[in-house]
This record gives C-alpha cells, structure tokens and sequence, in this order.
C-alpha cells in the first residue's frame, strides 16, 4: 500500500529574494550513507568541476561512508545534522535538491524542497512524485554522469531552474500537503472497514 506523506506548504515556501548574485547551490538533505546514494553524488561532484557551484550536505554520518568522505573534496560542505526547524531557511538558500537514493520508501525532504521552490533532482527510486523535466529531472540509480550532466544543465539556466521550481511548489500545493495525507488516510480507513481495495480508495481521494 502507498499512502504518500504531506508537507506544511505554509512552512516551506519559496525564497522572496532573489539567489542569482551568489555560486550555484546543490543541497543533499538525509542519512549521509550508502543506501541514499551520497557516493554517486560526490562522484558526480568530481566528475563536474564547475568552480561556480557548491555542494552542501546535510544530516549524520553513517559509519560505513567513512572512506567516501575521506576523499578530497573540494566545494562540499558538511553540515552534520540540521535542526528542523532551520531546514526551511536551507531550503530556500539553493538552487536544486539531490537525492540520489538507491532504495527509498518516500522521499519527504523531497516534497520540502519541491514546496519551497526547489528543483529536485532525483532517481527513479526516491519514492517522491517527480515529474521528469516538470518538476526537476529523474535518473537512473548509480549514475554520476547523469547526475554531472544535470547539475550542468540547471546551473547554465536560471529561467528552466525557476521553471522547475514553480511546477514543483504547485505539485505538492495542489497534492501533497498534510491535508492531502489526511484525507487519504480516512479514505484507506474507511476501504478497509467495508473490505474494498485500500490503494484503489487512496487513490482517489
């Protein structure tokens, strides 16, 4: 059964000022680790030696990406975990949110930074509702030129990156708030009561 979360659209909300007079801004929100993908991210950093962009990672070590982290990286850097009740303002200091995930139940930073104007960049296995080349772009799993290749395309374009961001924000409003979750949950509930198709009620609610 899929029963997507929510966000609190009145929280995360898109920057009102203008971010076109600083370096391009990649932001990695999660568990810092192997199973998000973080290795092909910062391989694709690698691969992508724009001296205009910065990395910034956010959220707690895992013990086994110890020898990916070792690496010299530079234009990265790491945050450690945010509290949450900044991760709004973070959100709306960047111009794409990565999420190179190998395996994800749902994504939710990635509603976040779509509700906050962000452009996401993700892989088919983030879990979120992202709409290729609408909302941000999708790629395959463990493919860092995909991801370089990407990352270029949205850096050269501030009016695709607006583009993009503008769609998102109106996915989750017009989709995935915490109202939405609600209303789903309820329609599941009341499925299951009368022994009717759970996804089919969720669904359609």
């Amino acid at each position: 059964m899929l029963l997507p979360y929510g966000v609190d659209s009145a929280r995360f909300t898109p920057p009102t000022v203008s971010l076109s007079d600083r370096r391009f801004r990649v932001l990695f929100v999660g568990n810092v680790s192997i199973r998000k993908g973080i290795e092909y991210l910062l391989e694709a950093w690698k691969k992508w030696p724009s001296e205009e962009a910065e990395l910034i990672v956010a959220g707690g070590f895992d013990p086994e990406i110890g020898r990916v982290i070792r690496q010299d990286l530079g234009r990265v850097r790491f945050l450690g975990n945010v509290p949450f009740d900044t991760l709004h303002a973070l959100y709306r200091s960047v111009d794409v949110l990565v999420l190179p995930s190998l395996s994800e139940a749902f994504g939710l930073v990635v509603l976040e930074a779509m509700a906050s104007g962000v452009p996401v960049l993700v892989t088919r296995n983030c879990g979120a509702p992202v709409r290729d080349g609408i909302d941000g772009f999708v790629v395959a799993t463990r493919d860092p030129g995909a991801i370089a290749e990407r990352l270029e395309v949205l850096r050269r374009d501030p009016s695709l990156r607006r583009r993009l961001g503008m769609a998102a924000r109106e996915r989750v409003v017009a989709g995935y708030t915490w109202q939405h979750y609600r209303r789903r949950l309820a329609a599941a509930y009341v499925a299951l009561t009368n022994g009717l198709p759970v996804q089919e009620a969720i669904d359609r609610a």
